[in-house]
C-alpha cells in the first residue's frame, strides 16, 4: 500500500480506461500520505475498514503546463473473514466504496468555476474507484501474508512441534472479532495430540482498546506439560554450598532407617505430569514428585519420598511466549509418603 510504484501504475491504468479523463495526459501519482485507518465491526460476519487517504496526482493539463490535484478521499472496504481450506483464514473483499472529501489544484483560482467544478466533480468520482479499489485487494493480500505465519509449525521443547488450525468460522461481535483455534502438538515419537478449544466463557474480562487478546485453555497447558515429560528432572548435589549427608536428613526424619555419615545426592522427578487449575480467585499448579536420596559413593537408593506439591501460579505473555511463574514461598505439600513406609 505504501509502494508508490504500485499506486502510480493503478493511476495510469485508471486514466487509460476512463475516457472522461482526456483533460489530463500522462497522469501519475506524485505523493501519498500515510492513511488514517479505522475499523467497524458489523455482526455476524463483516468488518468495515475505512481509510482516509490524501494523495496528489499530476500530469499535462489540457490548457498547457503541468497540473497537480491533491485529493482527500475516504475508502470503505467491506471484508469477510472465513475458515479457509488451504489458507487457514481467508479474507474476502465484499465491497469497496470511494468518497471524495476535498481537493485542491495548482491551477489559478479564476479558472476553478469554469473548469474544475465541472471537470473534477464529474471525473474524479470515476477515477478514484478504478485507482484505489485495486489497492484494497493489495491490502487484503498483505494482511493474509501477515496472518499465515501464525499457523506455521514451531518447535516446542527439545524435539516436539506445535501449530494451530482454525476450529470454527470466525465470528464478528460488536466489540471484537473471535477466532477459535485448535492446538496440535506432535511428540518426538510422531504421535499427534490435538487440543480442541474449550467453550468461550461468558464472563470474559473487557477487551482493551487496540490490543489483541489471547485466551489459552488450561487443557492446552496441561497437554504441553505432558509432552515435556522428563524436562523437569533434576539432581541436587549441593545445599547451601555443601554436600547433603544422611546425618542432616536424620535430623529432619529421625525415624528414617538411614546409615550414618554418608554423602548424598537427591534426584527429583515428577511421577505425574504437572497440571494447572485456574479460577477467578486463584490459579495453582499441582505436581506429584519423587525425591530419591542416593549414596554419592555407589549410587544406592537410601530413601525415597513421594510428595504432592501445590504452588500458586501466574501467567503472562513475554516475547510471544507463555510464561508461567510460580510464586516464591507459595508451594506447600498436601501429601507426603514413602514407598518403604518410613
Amino acid at each position: 500500500m505504501t509502494d508508490k510504484k504500485i499506486l502510480d501504475g493503478m493511476a495510469k491504468m485508471a486514466a487509460k480506461k476512463n475516457k472522461a479523463l482526456k483533460g489530463i495526459k500522462a497522469m501519475k501519482l506524485k505523493d501519498l500520505k500515510p492513511p488514517e485507518i479505522s475499523t467497524k465491526l458489523i455482526p455476524p460476519e463483516k468488518i468495515q475498514t475505512s481509510m482516509i487517504i490524501t494523495l496528489t496526482v499530476g500530469g499535462k493539463s489540457f490548457i498547457g503546463g503541468n497540473m497537480e490535484i491533491t485529493m482527500k478521499t475516504k475508502m470503505d472496504i467491506m471484508i469477510k473473514m472465513t475458515k479457509h481450506p488451504t489458507k487457514n483464514i481467508g479474507i474476502e473483499k465484499t465491497g469497496c466504496e470511494l468518497h471524495l472529501l476535498a481537493y485542491k489544484t495548482n491551477l489559478p483560482s479564476n479558472m476553478l468555476p469554469k473548469v474544475l467544478n465541472k471537470f473534477l466533480n464529474s471525473t474524479l468520482e470515476k477515477l478514484l474507484p478504478g485507482m484505489m479499489c485495486p489497492a484494497a485487494d493489495n491490502v487484503i493480500a498483505f494482511m493474509e501474508t501477515k496472518i499465515e505465519p501464525m499457523f506455521e509449525k514451531k518447535s516446542f521443547g527439545e524435539s516436539s512441534t506445535v501449530w494451530y488450525e482454525v476450529a470454527e468460522e470466525p465470528g464478528v461481535f460488536p466489540d471484537y472479532n473471535l477466532i477459535q483455534l485448535k492446538v496440535k502438538f506432535q511428540a518426538n515419537n510422531g504421535d499427534i495430540v490435538e487440543v480442541a478449544p474449550d467453550p468461550v466463557p461468558e464472563d470474559l474480562p473487557p477487551k482493551e482498546e487496540g490490543k489483541t487478546t489471547v485466551y489459552i485453555p488450561v487443557s492446552t497447558i496441561n497437554v504441553a506439560m505432558m509432552l515435556m515429560d522428563g524436562s523437569f528432572n533434576s539432581v541436587i548435589t549441593k545445599i547451601e554450598g555443601s554436600t547433603p549427608t544422611t546425618d542432616q536428613l536424620k535430623e529432619i526424619l529421625p525415624d528414617a532407617d538411614l546409615p550414618s555419615g554418608k554423602d548424598m545426592k537427591i534426584e527429583i522427578s515428577p511421577k505425574v505430569n504437572a497440571t494447572f487449575t485456574v479460577s477467578p480467585t486463584r490459579s495453582h499448579m499441582t505436581i506429584r514428585i519423587k525425591a530419591s536420596f542416593l549414596s554419592v559413593e555407589d549410587g544406592a537408593e537410601l530413601l525415597s519420598v513421594d510428595t504432592v506439591q501445590e504452588c500458586n501460579a501466574s501467567f503472562a505473555i513475554k516475547e510471544e511466549h507463555l510464561a508461567v511463574t510460580l510464586k516464591a514461598g507459595s508451594c506447600r505439600s498436601t501429601e507426603i509418603s514413602s514407598p518403604a513406609g518410613n
